[in-house]
């Protein structure tokens, strides 16, 4: 019986408060909107009691709880994946900085001085060569003792292309002058 009465009280409450609302608001034009979502909720207080008996408000409840969950879970997930992925650009950018330093030691070791090195490597996880180095730039300069010119060039893309299984096509060489 107290149920019945607090559920009362609600009503006469907020159609108390409905009414001093009506009078408070200086624009009529609003009124549609207010009195739109002023029904929503005397609704709401209206069934309050049946949803209360059959546990329809818990189950609500849980459902916005579960959505809320998911839609969380969802955005940990995005946040994890892009972190991963801007991980996996940062060590395929230092993988090739340090091959390209290898390289650059390998030209300095035949005589050459280099100007500049750029290495490609498969950076899409959907390639199957994933991972793997595609290409080499080097830009050098050729000692003036140095005088094997195409040979020696020759030579340091065969070593490239082997080392790093490369086709000697992807193994670009140029050399410049100083």
């Amino acid at each position: 019986m107290e149920e019945v009465f607090q559920w009362l009280r609600n009503l006469t409450g907020y159609l108390i408060f409905l009414s001093v609302l009506d009078q408070l608001i200086p624009e009529k034009s609003y009124g549609k909107y207010i009195h739109l979502f002023a029904g929503l909720i005397l609704l709401l207080l209206v069934i309050s009691p049946l949803t209360d008996r059959a546990g329809i408000s818990q189950s609500l409840v849980r459902a916005f709880q579960e959505l809320e969950f998911q839609d969380e879970a969802k955005e940990l997930k995005e946040e994890m994946l892009g972190a991963e992925r801007e991980q996996l650009t940062r060590l395929i950018r230092r993988y090739e900085s340090v091959i390209a330093g290898t390289v650059s030691e390998m030209a300095m070791e035949n005589g050459y001085e280099v100007r500049d090195c750029r290495v490609t490597i498969a950076a899409d996880e959907s390639e199957e060569d994933f991972g793997k180095v595609t290409e080499i730039t080097l830009q050098v300069c050729a000692d003036a003792e140095k005088k094997d010119g195409n040979a020696g060039v020759l030579w340091l893309r065969r070593k490239i292309s082997a080392d790093y299984n490369l086709e000697e096509s992807n193994v670009e060489i140029q050399i410049t002058d100083r």
